[in-house]
This record gives C-alpha cells, structure tokens and sequence, in this order.
C-alpha cells in the first residue's frame, strides 16, 4: 500500500465519544443554571444540532439565547457567559488523545505522510483547538462549523484534500462511521477505513449515527495504521 495523506475524524476516532456521565452531568448542570429541565434543553439541543454544527447559530451564547426565546423564559448576560464557560471547559476536556493517538500522528508525519482532520462540530472545538494536544499535528484542519457544510458533503472532503494538495487516491480516510462519513469519503475516491474500538463501552445519542453496517476495512485501533505506512 501507498499513500500520502491520512484524514481523520476527531470523536470516536482520535478522541472518545462526546457522550457519556461526565457529559450528561454538565449537562444537568446547565439546566439548573438556566432554570430549565434536562429534557427540554436536550430537545433543543438536538434540534439545533445542524444549525449549529454549520455554523448558522454561530457560538454557545447564541444557542443559549435562542433556547431561551423558544422557551419563554428569562435568561440573564451573566448566565450565558457562566453556561458558555461551562461548555468550553468541557469541550476542551473531551480533546484527550485516545492512548495510541499522538504516537500514531507522529508516526504518520515522521514518515512523511500528511495529516488532515475534518470534524462535524459546533463552535466549542475550532475555539478551544489552539490549546489541545492536537495543535501543529495536521496540515490541515476543517471543522464543519466554521466552513458552512457537513460530512458526507463532498465538498468538505475536497477542502481536506486540496490544503493537503493531494488527489483522493492519494490518501486514506479514517472515521468511526457518524454521519455516513465512510460512504462520503469513498464517493469521492478516499480508501475509507472503519475504526471501532471493540471495548467501547460508551454508546452514541444517536443509534443510526454511525455506519455499524460498513462493508470495507476496519481497524480497532490507530496504531493499527502504523503496520501501513509506505
């Protein structure tokens, strides 16, 4: 095998899954700021899940504010900034390297292949990146908020591949399988790989989430692409 480039997925492939107690417990701490009751902030969140991961609710405070509105209930600047630090404290948590995920990347370039991470997210990623672990560790970065389109848009693949300056051919793409990423990624030409740690033991929100039915390779873990350097 030969190739020149990697992209990755971030959740469920470079770090663990955005779910869990700890999520759920910030969670019910913002709705006891906000006065609200778990369920209904969780509706929200679901619902403005695309909103916010193509950046049209552009941040947190504006999510939060909008909540709000919908709900009829008062809501104050201070609560939104403590809610808003709450979230961005956690997120930057969340950006723990899975344990074989620096040396992997570090690997990977050190033989001369290019790195690329494109990401469906919201705000809280692209503004607490700088400081994670992840910084200087890919050639290019794409998070779905901040350029307007999801996976599996083509687009957002071919945005990866370009600041690469890489053909799809080229290059491999690993993901955990969350929104039809790996079926994105081989129409536009990527070799698409599954990774799926057999361990896992934290389920996503969302059982259709993921493609559980992928037909290609699969790995169950980073170091695993090591074995495939060229």
């Amino acid at each position: 095998m030969t190739f020149k480039g990697v992209i990755f997925d971030l959740y469920g492939t470079l770090v663990e899954l955005y779910v869990g107690p700890r999520y759920e417990a910030m969670f019910r701490r913002i709705a006891d700021i906000l006065n609200v009751s778990p369920e209904e902030m969780r509706r929200y969140w679901r619902t403005s899940m695309y909103d916010r991961s193509i950046g049209v609710i552009p941040d947190n405070k504006t999510a939060f504010r909008a909540m709000m509105d919908e709900l009829g209930k008062p809501v104050t600047e201070a609560q939104l900034d403590q809610i808003s630090q709450i979230r961005l404290d956690y997120t930057a948590r969340s950006l723990a390297p899975r344990a074989d995920t620096l040396k992997t990347l570090r690997a990977i370039r050190a033989a001369g292949v290019k790195t690329a991470l494109v990401s469906d997210c919201t705000s809280e990623i692209p503004a607490v990146w700088p400081d994670s672990a992840f910084e200087g560790l890919f050639d290019a970065t794409i998070f779905s908020c901040s350029v307007g389109i999801k996976k599996p848009d083509p687009r957002i693949y071919q945005m990866a591949l370009d600041r690469m300056g890489l053909k799809p051919e080229d290059c491999l793409y690993v993901g955990d399988g969350s929104s039809r990423e790996l079926t994105g990624a081989r129409a536009v030409g990527l070799r698409a790989i599954l990774i799926r740690d057999p361990h896992e033991t934290v389920e996503p929100t969302d059982p259709d989430r993921r493609e559980d039915d992928w037909d290609g390779e699969r790995i169950a873990s980073l170091s695993e692409l090591l074995d495939r350097l060229p």
